[in-house]
């Protein structure tokens, strides 16, 4: 911060390089000086930073939410990419945060630029680049529940052409934070996460310039665990001939389950995740513009085993894998032509994903006169995606700007599905096949924006704007029921950004409306679950960013939402109460879209003989929260505050922090599993409090 005014921010979110006052959207941003202070990295971090996103996970899929717009089946509805690489999966898009530079988020559909699965937005991970001389840190911490983290980052040049950067995390968990009431039974919820990345920038003459990342990211521990939130077994069990759920202990308290022990479990609870990519970005600069190609290759393994039941009782248990390779290729091509600006670009993308699930029955239950088995073997999930856009910006006048843009998609699924129920009589035999088929399905969208920026003064800009954006399509894994098609969300937004107070000052507000349509759910019918497309729902928000600098000491930052997301006509079965029949559930809030959320930063800084002192404290405040279309279960208004003390010597090159996430140990939901085939609703807390103390120190 120099002289009292904040320092305007560029971003690349619209695949430009703008000034953030400038671009026309909705748009976060996270500097690497404020993530390395606050420690953001994941997005349960992130959506304390950002108006109207939320962020729930359950069995290790995490799903951001943004203006009541989320993701389904695996398949994000806000998309993420790293370094301009496409995420294709929910869970692969988490496994790359390290070492970042900053990170950008764009809220509201986003179907021109970035296309599939970002009608909610887009959440950017840029990491930092290699530098021509000498540069790096390692970083050394403990925290609460023998949490011990080291990160290593070291960037030089390699050649005259050519620098490097090398960076390499690992955070081990060691002690679990939910705690199991079997006896023999470990707590869970720990994790083991490695990280490594090498990048390296050449420039390989005056025009053409490479940057080139491999990198490998593996996440091991028993961190799959959900808990009883409701108890519906009475029901459950009479509804589908399960007396064994009822009678047994379990626990309605955060944190707290009974679990089969592993020596009596068939699979165990533990979980096993590893991501690699190879990336490689060329930029030709011409005479006609800039050239770029973005290419990728991903491979993605997931494997968790986990007690299903939550009880000490040996009912079912899951063992779930699957494994993803996924090709993307984009080109644009970025140019002025007399009074306007232009990106013209292509992608393409192959992700070939098998996914095989064990659902293990020990007990003769459902009916079933012996143990047994039910497995889901999705052989083949093929996605081709294809895609062509133009975005153009015309200059009116000095004041005035107009952009149109313009996407079309078309996604080719094929599915190969073999779907068995098998009884144990001495061993495994298949006695029952409920789905065996090829399937091949094809989407085509057709996306478009047009956008109209006035600027009010040097420092103040307005802007109206029509965006489109859909979540494919596809095809739900365990069920053998027809394709789900695409959900769209048309959205309307007048926003005005800027600096006031001679620059001391930032703003950016918005105020917004979605007519959101189609949007992909599961209907519960006793055991079985069927993937539809169901109703319309509209969405009016407000939103307000401000950072404000008081002095070259003390600096506050605010982000304010408000959101009444409803569903216009949605009809559904409630699986917890079947009796109720279908239900018109007009009027009910969306998932996941509190009415009011506050985040509120102060930061002050005091300078020292011997260095400085930053303290920043947080707190953030998230209203009554649904997490079903029944609005049956709801996350009651709650507070979360955060701590960072900060000592930097003299010559900034090295600094400790104490710190505190979840200073009051608030407990709230952070997943919520919606069906109802356990006889209960099921979900994830929030972290306890966590107290911990880092070292850094730049090489």
């Amino acid at each position: 911060m120099s002289q009292n005014v904040i320092e305007e921010i560029v971003v690349t979110s619209m695949k430009r390089n703008t000034l953030l006052k400038d671009t026309p959207a909705s748009i976060s941003t996270m500097e690497s000086e404020e993530i390395n202070l606050k420690g953001i990295l994941s997005p349960q971090e992130i959506k304390f930073q950002v108006p109207s996103m939320s962020y729930t996970s359950i069995f290790g899929e995490p799903y951001i939410t943004i203006r009541g717009v989320s993701g389904f089946n695996n398949a994000p509805g806000v998309s993420v990419s790293i370094d301009g690489v496409y995420q294709s999966k929910s869970t692969s898009s988490i496994l790359g945060e390290v070492d970042l530079d900053r990170i950008e988020v764009i809220r509201g559909p986003q179907g021109t630029l970035y296309g599939r699965n970002s009608n909610g937005g887009v959440v950017n991970y840029i990491t930092a680049n290699p530098t021509e001389t000498k540069e790096g840190f390692f970083k050394i911490g403990y925290a609460s529940f023998d949490q011990v983290e080291t990160e290593f980052a070291y960037s030089n040049s390699l050649t005259n052409t050519t620098s490097y950067r090398i960076s390499a995390s690992n955070t081990n968990q060691g002690k679990g934070y939910v705690k199991c009431l079997t006896n023999g039974c470990d707590d869970v919820n720990k994790s083991d996460r490695t990280s490594v990345r090498l990048k390296l920038s050449s420039q390989l003459n005056y025009a053409i310039s490479t940057d080139l990342i491999i990198a490998k990211t593996k996440i091991d521990g028993p961190n799959n665990i959900f808990q009883f939130i409701t108890d519906n077994r009475i029901p459950f069990a009479y509804l589908v001939d399960t007396p064994q759920i009822v009678g047994v202990p379990i626990s309605l308290n955060p944190n707290e389950v009974y679990l089969t022990p592993n020596s009596k479990s068939i699979h165990g609870n533990d979980s096993r995740r590893e991501y690699e990519v190879l990336a490689l970005t060329i930029k030709y600069e011409t005479e006609f513009g800039v050239l770029k190609s973005i290419s990728s290759y991903q491979d993605y393994y997931n494997e968790f085993s986990m007690d299903r039941d939550a009880t000490a009782v040996n009912l079912y248990d899951t063992f779930d894998t699957s494994t993803t390779e996924t090709i993307t290729q984009e080109l644009n091509w970025s140019f002025d032509l007399e009074s306007s600006n232009w990106i013209l670009g292509t992608f393409y993308m192959d992700d070939e994903t098998t996914r095989k699930t064990l659902f293990d029955l020990p007990l003769p239950i459902f009916g079933f006169p012996v143990p047994g088995q039910l497995e889901w073997d999705h052989k083949d999930i093929d996605t081709k995606s294809t895609a062509i856009f133009a975005d153009g910006t015309f200059i009116i006048d000095d004041k005035t700007e107009l952009s149109i843009g313009m996407r079309k998609t078309r996604d080719e699924f094929t599915s190969v599905q073999l779907n068995r129920v098998f009884l144990n009589f001495g061993q495994f035999i298949p006695v029952s096949t409920t789905c065996d088929r090829k399937l091949n399905q094809t989407f085509e969208s057709n996306t478009s924006r047009v956008v109209l920026k006035r600027k009010l003064n040097e420092l103040f800009n307005t802007y109206l704007s029509y965006s489109e954006g859909f979540k494919a399509g596809g095809i739900a894994t365990y069920e053998c029921s027809e394709p789900y098609k695409p959900e769209e969300v048309d959205a309307t937004e007048i926003g005005v950004k800027g600096y006031l107070n001679s620059g001391k000052t930032s703003l950016n507000a918005s105020i917004f409306n979605y007519d959101y349509t189609n949007f992909q759910v599961i209907q519960v019918i006793g055991t079985q679950t069927v993937t539809k497309n169901a109703g319309i729902a509209t969405v009016d928000g407000l939103e307000i960013e401000l950072n404000h600098s008081f002095n070259d000491k003390l600096n506050l930052k605010l982000a304010y939402s408000y959101l009444d997301a409803v569903y216009d006509d949605f009809i559904n079965l409630n699986g917890l109460n079947p009796l109720a029949g279908f239900q018109q559930l007009k009027g009910n809030y969306l998932n996941h879209s509190p009415k009011n959320s506050l985040n509120l930063g102060l930061q002050f800084t005091k300078n020292l003989d011997n260095g400085s002192l930053i303290f920043q404290l947080d707190s953030i405040f998230r209203s009554k929260t649904h997490f079903t279309e029944f609005n049956d279960y709801a996350q009651e208004s709650y507070s979360v505050f955060n701590f960072n003390l900060v000592w930097k010597n003299a010559d900034e090159n090295l600094s400790i922090k104490l710190y505190a996430k979840n200073l009051g140990d608030e407990k709230y939901l952070t997943g919520f599993l919606n069906s109802a085939s356990n006889g209960g609703r099921f979900g994830n807390y929030s972290h306890p409090r966590v107290l911990g103390v880092q070292i850094i120190s730049k090489l």
